[in-house]
């Protein structure tokens, strides 16, 4: 990532998760649940915090 040179001495992190659960057996057999967490943490100027979760529902369908 590209910072000013005023920047130079910022910190950043970030940490990335994900967790899935797949359904085996019944009616919604092969369904995949899945929750993605992402946070990042800035410490220089300008720099800006955000988390984001996201649920992910996976379902093959059977076109042909």
């Amino acid at each position: 990532m590209d910072v000013s040179p005023a920047d130079r001495n910022g910190n950043e992190w970030i940490r990335e998760s994900e967790v899935a659960y797949s359904v085996r057996t019944s009616t919604f057999k092969n369904l995949v649940l899945k929750w993605r967490s992402a946070t990042v943490r800035r410490d220089y100027q300008g720099g800006q915090d955000f988390d984001e979760h996201r649920l992910i529902v996976v379902y093959p369908l059977t076109l042909l």
